[in-house]
Parts: structure tokens; C-alpha cells; sequence
């Protein structure tokens, strides 16, 4: 992480890079959580004999209750410090993963993945708030796809955690409790380095020095931020249907079972390598986001016409490569653009992306259905452009407002 502190001049930088290292850490605890649904769902199905329609209930109620906690992000942080929020989501993180390895019955295990859905959002919103609130126009970039990488890096490292946990403490659910422990050392770190949490209302917005409604109405009322968040719907459908058939398609089309499941792994490498190089890499955020999509939906059409699995695998290395970190650069973006309430500037863009994944999770059927699995990666493909251009708009509108700002005062 050494590179992330060059050109940080001050003590009090050097305070804001701890608080973000331990930001970091506290993060990897929801990262690593939101991965035991993918890597327990074969047992949850065996332990509660899921029916096919009730096997995506976890998923689908974690990914509400994330949406619901992003919906009123703004509104607790007038109540809440932010550091607060994140802290109190952290401790009932470890105590829901704790509580899901006694394994209870179905219903109160999907309410248990609802309530993690919940702090999932405020962690989410919180942290990402935090760092805009910690670094200037300069370094916020870096330090935000870091966050976003580590999340990345996190929900790779945890199967394999969660499979040593499995086959030293024997048994399946334990691997829960296990979890709740590295989760609780995390915290530890988090607690080492992010100092103040009773410091009070330090972080909270004062409803009579900056009110809620004021700033949204002022958010949505910018031309340049309704496209920035069509971007961010238009990149959440196109994210969620590529790690959702990619798989899939591959094993479906080619009978190559191997190649489908290093496929999706390479897709999620290539998007945390992105979140964590992209800081390097000496282009505009809107250059990054413009080129990253467009790129991403020409190698995916390719991989179609070409009829290859091996070329399909490859292009899913290549799609995360190239637009893995269109997401911290959207919500850096849309923190710079908004200076006003770092809250709702960081919150907006995520409630799109969430709102955006869950709606095509649940209509992913019917598009294989209507037009095929090769079709679903075609629209994919549409919804990465639709993206790139999106922020385009976004970016002249907000270009041509400046401009005119900048004749008003010369006036």
C-alpha cells in the first residue's frame, strides 16, 4: 500500500491515510460476509431441501435489504455519524455470521440475510462517504478504488478461507463461526487505526447547517448527475448479467465445465486488478470509463460471433480489466461534482447500481429465455456501451455548465 501515501505532505494526511487503511479492513468484513452465500448455497439447498424457485431467496432478499439501507443512507447520517454507522453495522456483521452457524430455520436464516443486506448498504454508503471525506480532489481517486479493490480482493480470498475453515473445523456451519472470528480481528484493525469513534456527531451532517431535502433537490435537479446515475443503472445491469451467465454460457454452449468456472474467477480478478490499478494509469476518469466500456462491450461481442469457449473465457478476463473500476470512478465522480453532502453523493450512484442488479437478477430469466444465453451477454454488451455513453453526456453537460458558471462571474 506503499504507493497510496506519495505526495501526502501533512500530519493530519497521514491521520487520513490510517483512518483509510482501517476503512479498508472494516470493509474486507462485509466483502468476506457477502461471499458465504455463494460458497454455502449448495449446502444451505442439501441442509434445508430448497426447491428450485427458493434457492436464489438469499441472494435476492440480501440484495433488498442492501437497497432499502442505501434508500435512507442521507437520511441517517443526520442522526448518525458516519463512522458510527459503520462501526455498529461491523459488530452486528459479526454477530449475524456468529448467529447463521447454528444454522436456523429457513425463514430466520433469510431474515438474518436481510439484516446483513441492511449493514451491507450503510457500510457500503459509509465508507465510501468517509473517504470522500477524508482526501481532496487530488488523491481521492486512488483511495477510492482501492476501497472498491480491496472489497474485490476480499471476495476472492474468502472461499478459500471458508474452505481451509471447513476442513479444519470438519463441519460446514462452523465455517460460520470461524469467519465471525477473522471478522472480529479484522474489527480490531479497523478499531487500531480509525480513531474517534466517540468523539460524538463529529461526522454527522447538522440538519440546520446543510438540510437533507435541500441538498437532494439541489443533487437531482443537476442535469449532469441524472446521467451519471443512468451510467450507474446502465453498468449495474450489465455487471450483474455477465457474472450471472458468463458461467453459464460457457458450459452450456461448449460443454467445457473447467473453462465456465475459470471464466467467472478471471472476471473477478480482472476486476479487482482494475479497482487497483487504475490509480496508475495516466488517463481523465471520463477517458477511463468512455474506453474501459466501449472496450469491454467490443470483446464481448467478439467472444460471441467467435463461438469459442476459450475465447470467452479470455474475454471475461478482459471485460473486468477493462471496466472493473468504472464503480469507485462513478462515485468519485459524482463526490466531486457534489461537494455539498458526501453522503448523498456517494450513496446515489451505489442505490442505481444496487437497484439496477437486483431488477435484472430477477428478469435474467426471461432475457435467456427470449433470446438466448449468447443473447444475455449481447445485452450486456449494450448496457456496458449505454454506460460509456451515459457518462459522456454526463461529463459535456457538466463541462457546459461550468462554462457558463464561469462566463456568469466574469459578468
Amino acid at each position: 500500500m506503499r504507493y497510496l501515501d506519495k505526495g501526502m505532505p501533512a500530519a493530519e494526511d497521514k491521520r487520513n491515510i490510517r483512518r483509510s487503511y482501517g476503512l479498508y479492513a472494516v470493509f474486507s468484513i462485509s466483502a468476506m460476509m457477502n461471499a458465504t452465500q455463494g460458497y454455502m448455497l449448495s449446502h444451505f439447498i442439501d441442509y434445508y431441501q430448497l426447491e428450485p424457485s427458493m434457492q436464489g431467496m438469499i441472494g435476492s432478499i440480501q440484495s433488498l435489504g442492501c437497497i432499502i439501507a442505501l434508500l435512507f443512507a442521507a437520511r441517517l447520517t443526520t442522526y448518525m455519524s458516519k463512522q458510527r454507522q459503520i462501526t455498529l453495522s461491523a459488530i452486528c456483521i459479526i454477530i449475524l455470521a456468529a448467529a447463521v452457524g447454528f444454522l436456523p430455520v429457513f425463514p430466520v436464516l433469510l431474515l438474518l440475510y436481510a439484516v446483513f443486506g441492511l449493514m451491507f448498504g450503510v457500510q457500503n454508503a459509509g465508507t465510501s462517504a468517509l473517504i470522500v471525506d477524508l482526501h481532496d480532489e487530488t488523491h481521492l481517486p486512488r483511495y477510492m478504488c482501492f476501497l472498491h479493490g480491496v472489497f474485490g480482493v476480499g471476495g476472492l480470498v474468502a472461499p478459500l478461507i471458508f474452505m481451509l475453515l471447513e476442513f479444519v473445523l470438519h463441519r460446514w456451519n462452523h465455517v460460520y463461526w470461524g469467519a465471525a472470528l477473522l471478522f472480529a480481528a479484522l474489527f480490531a484493525v479497523y478499531l487500531s487505526l480509525y480513531d474517534g469513534f466517540f468523539e460524538g456527531r463529529n461526522q454527522a451532517i447538522a440538519p440546520q447547517q446543510n438540510p437533507l431535502r435541500k441538498n437532494q433537490r439541489i443533487f437531482f435537479r443537476r442535469r449532469e448527475n441524472i446521467m451519471l446515475l443512468i451510467s450507474a443503472l446502465c453498468f449495474g445491469g450489465h455487471q450483474i448479467l455477465i457474472s450471472l451467465w458468463i458461467k453459464r454460457y460457457i458450459f452450456v454452449t461448449f460443454e467445457a465445465e473447467f473453462l465456465s468456472t475459470l471464466a467467472l474467477s478471471l472476471f473477478w480478478i480482472g476486476n479487482a486488478a482494475s479497482r487497483m490499478l487504475s490509480p496508475q494509469i495516466k488517463l481523465s476518469r471520463l477517458k477511463m470509463i468512455l474506453f474501459g466500456n466501449l472496450g469491454a462491450a467490443c470483446v464481448l461481442i467478439f467472444a460471441v460471433v467467435m463461438q469459442s469457449a476459450l475465447i470467452a473465457t479470455i474475454a471475461a478476463l478482459f471485460v473486468g480489466l477493462l471496466n472493473g473500476m468504472t464503480i469507485p470512478l462513478l462515485l468519485t465522480t459524482s463526490a466531486l461534482w457534489n461537494p455539498i453532502d458526501s453522503n448523498i453523493a456517494a450513496s446515489a450512484p451505489l442505490l442505481c447500481i444496487h437497484t439496477a442488479q437486483f431488477m435484472t437478477m430477477l428478469a435474467s430469466g426471461f432475457i435467456v429465455s427470449l433470446l438466448s444465453l449468447a443473447g444475455c451477454l449481447s445485452v450486456s454488451a449494450i448496457l456496458a456501451a449505454c454506460s460509456a455513453v451515459a457518462f459522456l453526456t454526463a461529463s459535456l453537460q457538466k463541462k457546459s455548465v461550468s462554462k457558463e458558471r464561469s462566463q456568469q462571474n466574469i459578468i
